[in-house]
């Protein structure tokens, strides 16, 4: 099977996959996966350029025209505990150029894993809910691709780890107030 037709297959699929209401948890929202419930599903994600800035500078690239970069990624939510989430993520990245002779590349990117607790939740006042969630997250590459041929690379091949803390205030009325406070990540 031609690879453009592989292409069109995987970015058709989660539209496939998606014809039914999904609840999404992300390492960065407030929404936690109740104990033993797992919430999985595929997010397709499609950007092109053919401007960029460097420092105050807008340039452009004649040498690739317009680049193109397209990902289908796996995402899984998993309820440990009812406070307690693991959440992993590997996308599948390709990306081209319209001009030019620089070949694009694609294949899978780096597994991306987190552990997201909800250390807090309790009522504050009568107006609503304060929740207190610490994050552990890491990626490693899982590949051999080239991380320096950007910007036609699929990534960074990079091994990273961090951490956060966020604090979200829910009221009853259905606003909210979410902060984060990232600790510096170690990348190798």
């Amino acid at each position: 099977m031609p690879r453009s037709r592989i292409r069109r297959l995987l970015c058709a699929l989660p539209l496939a996959l998606g014809a039914t209401t999904l609840d999404a948890q992300t390492i960065d929202d407030h929404l936690m996966m109740p104990r033993q419930q797992l919430c999985t599903g595929f997010v397709y994600m499609h950007d092109s350029w053919d401007r960029y800035w460097e420092g105050p500078l807008e340039r452009g690239n004649g040498n690739i025209g317009i680049l193109t970069t397209q990902s289908v990624s796996w995402m899984g939510t998993y309820g440990v505990t009812d406070r307690v989430n693991v959440i992993a993520m590997l996308p599948w990245v390709t990306t081209e150029a319209s001009a030019g002779t620089a070949s694009g590349m694609d294949g899978v990117q780096d597994l991306a894993g987190a552990v997201k607790w909800n250390a807090l939740d309790t009522p504050l006042t009568s107006v609503g809910n304060l929740q207190a969630f610490l994050v552990a997250s890491g990626s490693v590459p899982l590949t051999d691709y080239t991380p320096d041929f950007l910007p036609m690379s699929i990534g960074l091949h990079s091994k990273r780890a961090s951490g956060r803390l966020s604090l979200n205030f829910q009221a009853k009325q259905g606003w909210f107030v979410q902060g984060t406070v990232p600790t510096p990540g170690a990348t190798r």
